[in-house]
């Protein structure tokens, strides 16, 4: 199978922003009943008492939960106008500042999530949760250096199964992958052995299976990927992970199935995009389009609504799927614009690639490299601009890494 450019930047977002969840739920635990339940006591409580900044609060990271568990892209935003809400009445509450900052990276609002993070640790320096969410907001904006003190201040304070996944996080992203799955395996452990939910074990199952997709060992991927689904059979995540992983494995109807299964769940349009490209692997060009056309109907009714959140894939989606050079480097720029990450970086640089504008495009994966990722995509891209530029060496250099990091890097891979 050709190989199709894609990189990795709304993984990375949504990892970084569930380690900070996670220990949002760990340290709050949820009660019994139904999430929808707890929100409407929660609603009823807030109309009650116009100066109340608890109730606020609480319906935020009921939100934010729901956003996790449900894949719904709103509640992060009623998250996010609920946390509002809680520090209008009470602007130095500081469990509604790191919350909100929390959901700000869920809302690609990078750098405000950085500075309610700082005052967070400011306002309670011992507190885990501030410091992991903090390290989040460095991580997507690029700045490793402030972003490795922050999550081993949290491991420091905590050892947990969501300070593990931090660190896990941070060691695949500056390119030590055989540390990124040793703290994955002490999350799960750590998750059976204190007062984790089932759910966040799952959850760190699928981070650690898709390190091991990430690197080509298909069979260690789909163990912990069935070790998430004897956990939460049913949830999308889980799904939409093995179903990416079944085409990968050209087990193409089993993906279909498993993928349209994710989207009767969730109307996310990552989904569809993804659907589409298994059909296209299979030579179902009609089938294909119909799910790429809907999937970008989506991309661009986020964008139109003012959600950030489908920059990057915009920017994948005109740069390889539905080529577009001008499209795609316009949303290239505007995702380059709310954060500079590897993967940042890297789409920006395809996308000029795309444009011709090869040098340009080499400044930007060469600030790609230099965060030392061992992502096969990354590296491939890199190698293809330094080729069109007559670098041969250089080129030939990354081929070679990429081949190394990823040797199933050709196969089914799907943009998230």
């Amino acid at each position: 199978m050709l190989a199709r450019a894609f990189s990795f930047s709304i993984w990375l977002v949504r990892k970084v922003f569930l380690v900070s969840l996670l220990l949002l739920v760990v340290s709050r635990p949820i009660l019994a009943e139904t999430l929808d339940q707890q929100i409407q006591f929660w609603q009823k409580r807030i109309a009650r008492d116009s100066e109340d900044f608890i109730s606020p609060t609480k319906l935020g990271e009921l939100y934010l939960q729901k956003g996790h568990e449900t894949g719904e892209l709103s509640a992060n935003a009623d998250a996010e106008k609920n946390l509002r809400l809680a520090l209008k009445r009470n602007p130095d509450y500081h469990p509604a500042i790191v919350q909100l900052a929390s959901a700000c990276i869920a809302q690609h609002k990078f750098s405000e999530a950085l500075s309610l993070a700082e005052k967070a640790v400011k306002l309670k320096p011992t507190d885990v949760f501030s410091f992991a969410v903090l390290g989040d907001a460095c991580l997507e904006l690029g700045k490793i250096d402030r972003a490795e003190p922050a999550y081993k201040k949290a491991l420091e304070l905590k050892p947990s199964l969501a300070t593990h996944s931090g660190m896990a996080n941070l060691h695949w992203i500056k390119g030590n992958i055989p540390n990124a799955l040793q703290d994955y395996e002490k999350a799960i452990e750590s998750g059976k052995n204190d007062s984790s939910s089932s759910e966040n074990v799952a959850w760190c199952h699928l981070q650690k299976g898709e390190v091991h997709f990430r690197t080509g060992d298909f069979s260690k991927a789909e163990s912990e990927f069935l070790a998430a689904s004897k956990i939460f059979p049913d949830n999308y995540s889980v799904l939409e992970h093995l179903a990416e992983l079944r085409a990968a494995q050209t087990k193409f109807d089993e993906s279909i199935l498993l993928y349209e299964k994710v989207i009767a769940q969730t109307s996310r349009p990552e989904f569809s995009h993804a659907l589409g490209d298994v059909f296209q692997a299979t030579g179902k060009s009609g089938e294909a389009k119909n799910w790429h056309d809907k999937a970008l109907a989506g991309y661009l009714k986020s964008a139109r609504d003012g959600d950030a959140h489908y920059f990057h894939h915009l920017a994948g989606f005109y740069s390889d799927t539905q080529t577009n050079a001008v499209e795609a480097l316009k949303w290239a720029r505007k995702d380059f614009e709310i954060r500079q990450n590897v993967y940042a970086c890297d789409t920006l640089a395809w996308a000029l690639h795309r444009n011709d504008k090869n040098d340009e495009a080499l400044d930007a994966t060469k600030k790609a490299l230099a965060f030392g990722t061992k992502d096969a995509h990354v590296l491939f891209h890199a190698g293809s601009i330094y080729l069109k530029l007559g670098k041969k060496p250089e080129a030939t250099a990354c081929v070679r890494q990429a081949i190394a990091a990823n040797p199933r890097y050709n196969s089914f891979h799907a943009h998230r």
